[in-house]
């Protein structure tokens, strides 16, 4: 299991965007304003991100699972 999770552009559908996850206890020890980049969130971006994680929460990621099984079985 990993520390850190950086993640960028897919998690807004190519909108510039970033994220960083990580356990509480780890992210509390980050100074405010000493982790940032040049995806930092403007409000299109943010809105792109909502509308994605939105589409892959109605089931993208099950449809790709079972899709794999047959391309796999085939």
């Amino acid at each position: 299991m990993p520390d850190i999770i950086v993640f960028a552009k897919a998690i807004a559908s190519g909108f510039p965007l970033s994220g960083i996850m990580s356990r509480r206890d780890l992210m509390e020890k980050w100074v405010p304003g000493s982790h940032g980049g040049t995806f930092g969130g403007n409000a299109v971006s943010c809105a792109a991100a909502v509308a994605t994680i939105d589409v892959l929460k109605d089931g993208v990621v099950e449809n790709a699972a079972r899709m794999g099984v047959v391309l796999m079985d085939g």
